[in-house]
């Protein structure tokens, strides 16, 4: 990486000087190929420039998103401002059983967009370019990065430049050794040529070289990119080619940068098998396994699991693809293709071979393991007593069999899922209090906060939601759930510019979030904004034209403006998309009232009821009836009404009183519509 700049011009301000300006505004090239340093190579090398200037000028951004820089760099940990430590990343070898989301790159490519915005108000305010070269053989963790600095830097910071630069034949004598001292990046015709002229053992001797010079110069980065792609090329591929590769995939793995474990892991099993090196190749599977699945590819992961049963006879393998089919089914396959009861057999199976593990070392921590699994696929087919059962069994097997000092990790995540199943048993208060253990045990995680928020709001306390979330999203900045959630509290508290402002924040976090456009919306067709409703409808139509919820926001935006065949128009849609949807229901109920279709009205209120029951639903039908003449039927709405929680008892009072004159021949008091 270099950098350039160049002096300003202070010429008249025509348009050539501005042009001339553009040009002269500092450059950071940034050589992007992962056989260089792995994932982030680009990424790495931009913050290893920013982090020392942004020090200086604005720590507390630096401070704020320490995280996502040791994440993505993680040599600048003794130059950046202390990281939340977590068990997670505590966690070392087997121990490390928490794994994070395949969302966790988005949610750092985003922070470190938050750094270099940062970095350029606070540097270089004039502005400054990014030029990303190589970008064809980038990382998937660059190339996000990339479209998210494009998306949220002004116009022109980011420059891409696919192709890598090909000028790397230093001695024409020998054109080949340009090649490997490329890392395996350069596209000179002649050279690659050259190298391709070598016999084997040349080959293998120049990768040995340059393998042994990068492992005297230690490179950050290198052992994820250069010194696997060298040694698994060189001399020794077998022997320290794969221990290279083990070194990158487990680490990859744990740093949750899937992508790049697929490719590794499959490198690997390509030098291995289950007669070779048996130990490395079922590392190397069951993390290619793992990583399909958290990256949604579950056929291709399926077939690695049973190609993986057809190869070996190891228990603790068979145990594992066990437990990797019953997640399969129960929660990474798309919700039309999830079979609970298939993943209970599998769940099963997992901990009959946990049970029957003869190392007794390991047959403690595999018996806890396969428990709380089955736990979650007992908690799908709703058998939530079951599934605490299964936990409780676990941190028995837990406290029993594994030593005291060892596994912390898996202990608090046992401790955690049985938290949440107290929130589904709506046992709030012993939920709370599981919770209360996870944050002491692990207090800069931010996730037990995220959840245990979620037991306060189901108890009816916002206010201590409201600090959970507010913790939650201390420690994880791009953390979209918990701003989404915190953006609902605030809405309901009635705060709608704070609620607005959590909202773009996950938008700005994943612009296809479909749920808070359509959440904006709604607090925007509240505010009476109906330009910035108009938007946020608009473009989830455009990206989701089959959603009913934006078809019936798009019905209520028309009945603003009075366009109510428009309106009708938008509500027939929605209901043809989802028959059951209850908003869309009710306000074509209500426009069918308004324009005298009562019959319609009930119609479409009892089709509501049918699928929840709400004071509001029965006092609008109330209403219909009344206009009907039907008071009997109104009253028995009425009644029904006055028994459900959030009722307005004073309301429905009064049009109790309505339909009793009435029924009784007299007249009512005042006009009664139906109100959404």
């Amino acid at each position: 990486m270099t950098t350039t700049s160049a002096s300003l011009h202070q010429d008249a301000p025509d348009a050539s000087a501005a042009f001339a300006l553009a040009e002269a505004r500092p450059s950071v090239e940034l050589r992007c190929e992962r056989t260089r340093r792995g994932p982030y190579t680009a990424g790495g090398a931009l913050l290893r420039h920013l982090v020392p200037e942004l020090m200086q000028a604005d720590r507390p951004s630096v401070a704020r998103h320490s995280l996502a820089i040791v994440s993505v760099a993680p040599d600048l940990a003794e130059t950046a401002p202390r990281a939340p430590q977590t068990l997670t990343n505590l966690a070392k070898g087997d121990e490390r059983t928490r794994l994070y989301s395949s969302e966790r790159t988005r949610n750092l490519a985003y922070d470190v967009s938050e750094l270099v915005r940062a970095w350029i108000v606070a540097c270089h305010p004039q502005g400054v370019r990014l030029v990303f070269h190589g970008t064809q053989q980038a990382d998937p963790t660059d190339i996000e990065l990339i479209s998210t600095l494009t998306r949220r830097c002004p116009a022109g910071t980011v420059i891409v430049d696919p192709a890598a630069p090909t000028a790397f034949v230093d001695d024409a004598r020998e054109p080949a050794r340009s090649v490997v001292e490329s890392d395996g990046t350069c596209r000179d015709r002649r050279a690659l040529a050259a190298y391709d002229a070598l016999d084997a053992v040349q080959r293998r001797a120049l990768h040995d070289e340059r393998a042994r010079v990068l492992g005297e110069v230690g490179h950050p980065g290198d052992h994820l990119g250069a010194l696997p792609y060298h040694l698994e090329r060189g001399d020794d591929a077998a022997g320290k080619g794969v221990d290279a590769l083990l070194t990158a995939v487990v680490e990859c793995f744990h740093s949750g940068f899937y992508d790049a474990v697929v490719d590794v892991a499959e490198r690997g099993r390509a030098l291995t098998g289950a007669m070779v090196r048996p130990d490395a190749h079922s590392v190397f599977t069951n993390k290619l396994i793992s990583s399909l699945m958290f990256l949604g590819l579950t056929q291709e992961s399926e077939a690695v699991v049973h190609e993986q049963r057809r190869s070996t006879v190891d228990i603790a393998d068979q145990m594992r693809c066990s437990y990797a089919l019953a997640m399969i089914y129960t929660r990474y396959l798309p919700a039309d293709k999830k079979d609970h009861q298939v993943a209970l057999a599998w769940a099963n199976e997992a901990v009959a071979l946990a049970d029957g593990q003869p190392d007794l070392r390991r047959r403690g921590f595999f018996r806890a393991f396969t428990r709380n699994a089955k736990a979650l696929v007992v908690m799908h087919l709703g058998d939530f007593q079951q599934s605490l059962d299964l936990i409780d069994e676990a941190m028995s097997v837990a406290d029993a069999s594994l030593g005291r000092g060892v596994h912390h990790l898996h202990r608090t995540v046992l401790v955690h899922n049985r938290a949440r199943v107290l929130v589904a048993l709506r046992r709030y208060e012993e939920a709370i209090l599981s919770f209360g253990e996870v944050v002491a045990r692990d207090p800069e995680y931010d996730e037990p906060y995220f959840d245990r928020a979620l037991a306060y709001q189901a108890m009816g306390r916002p206010d201590l939601a409201h600090a959970d979330l507010d913790r939650a999203i201390d420690l994880g900045t791009a953390f979209l759930e918990a701003r989404y959630n915190r953006a609902n509290i605030l809405s309901e508290l009635g705060d709608v510019e704070a609620a607005v402002r959590d909202l773009d924040a996950v938008l700005d976090i994943n612009p296809g979030h479909l749920d808070g456009l359509l959440n904006r919306a709604a607090l925007h067709l509240g505010e009476g904004d109906l330009r910035s409703a108009e938007a946020d409808i608009s473009h989830g139509l455009a990206a989701a034209p089959k959603h009913a919820s934006f078809w019936s926001a798009k019905g209520l935006l028309e009945a603003e403006r009075g366009a109510l065949g428009s309106a009708k128009a938008a509500y027939d849609r929605a209901l043809a998309l989802d028959p059951r949807l209850v908003e869309a229901l009710g306000n074509r109920a209500i426009l069918s009232f308004g324009a005298g279709a009562l019959t319609d009205a009930v119609a479409d209120l009892t089709s509501a009821l049918d699928v929840t029951e709400s004071p509001q639903l029965r006092v609008n039908r109330a209403v219909a009836w009344q206009a009907l003449g039907d008071h009997d039927a109104a009253l028995a709405d009425l009644d029904a009404a006055l028994g459900l929680a959030d009722a307005d008892a004073e309301e429905i009072e009064a049009l109790r009183r309505q339909s009793l004159a009435l029924r009784s021949g007299g007249s009512p008091s005042a006009d009664a519509t139906p109100g959404g």
